[in-house]
Order: structure tokens, then sequence, then C-alpha cells
């Protein structure tokens, strides 16, 4: 219920501001990657979907909301207690994001913020196991613009990010300026 109502308060915000489209400072971002979960399973990777909004403060820095959940993957065993299963994660963030352009069509980007969420372990003997994220979150990334960096009609970006000490995740995305 809490993810519903947090997806929700993200996505009446994005609405509220479209008022100030014509300024082109407001973004979409959609990206799909994986994401490893670091811990004593060893579990598959999760293929993870993503969506963030972001408001250009300034061309370069810009303030970022993102929404993270995992579609498939995060299958473990382990045989020491002889238990098999599967993680699942959602995250919600905040971050400061910063783009550096260099050789015209290309850039940087920075992000640092702070991200809430909860990952979940579901095992063969049918119990789950949940456990809050909230952490500061940091990411590098590179992406190709179409255009200026906020107010781009089209970009595609990679990011690297860490999430936790135990959550980590690569995505590939495309983002549209209105």
């Amino acid at each position: 219920m809490k993810r519903t109502v947090l997806f929700a308060v993200l996505f009446l915000s994005t609405i509220s501001s479209q008022a100030l489209a014509e300024r082109g400072d407001h973004y979409w971002l959609a990206d799909l990657g994986l994401m490893m979960v670091d811990n004593s399973d060893n579990p598959d990777n999760l293929t993870i979907l993503g969506l963030k909004y972001g408001y250009g403060l300034t061309e370069r820095l810009a303030l970022e909301t993102d929404y993270t959940m995992s579609l498939s993957g995060g299958a473990y065993e382990d045989k020491d207690i002889n238990e098999d299963g599967e993680y699942s994660v959602w995250l919600l963030g905040v971050n400061a994001a910063y783009r550096q352009v260099f050789m015209e069509n290309f850039y940087f980007k920075g992000k640092l913020g702070l991200s809430y969420g909860e990952q979940k372990r579901t095992n063969s003997e049918v119990s789950t196991e949940k456990e809050d994220v909230t952490s500061i979150t940091g990411g590098l990334g590179v992406g190709f613009l179409a255009g200026k960096v906020v107010g781009s009609s089209l970009t595609a970006e990679a990011e690297l990010t860490m999430h936790d000490s135990d959550l980590m995740s690569f995505t590939v995305g495309a983002n549209v300026t209105f």
C-alpha cells in the first residue's frame, strides 16, 4: 500500500507541474536494467524497470525523483540450510544530478541522493522476509543528447548506481523532455 501511495504522489506532482512545460525544464526517463544483490545467498541478477521525473534547476543541475522495481530474476539457493527462493526489490529515490557535456553530444552524469524502499526474500518454506532499504544513493553515468542537457527532446543514458551496501544496479534508458 505504501508503494502505491508514494507512486501516486509522484505521478500527481508531475501533472501539477505541466503548466511550466513550455520552459523545457521537466523530463521523464524510463530505463531498464539489472540489479545485483550482494549477500551470502548469491542470487541471480534482478531485471528492473525504472521511471524518473526530473526538473532542471540549471542547464547542468537537475532534481530527480525515481521509482525502481524488480520485474524478474533474483532466484537463489542456499545449500547450507537447504533453502531456495527469490528476491524482489522496489525503491523510491530523490537525487541531485549533475551533467557535464563533452564532445558536443555526450555527457557524464553524477548523482547523489536518498532512497527508500524494500527488499523482499521469499523462500521455499513459504515465509517472506522484508528488509527496509533506506540509504544514501550515488551513481555515475554517460549519455548521448540530441540538444541541450536539460531541454532536449531525446536523450539516451546508461547509469551505474549504488543503492546501499547490498544493492547495485546498471540501467540503460531514454528520456523525453516536455
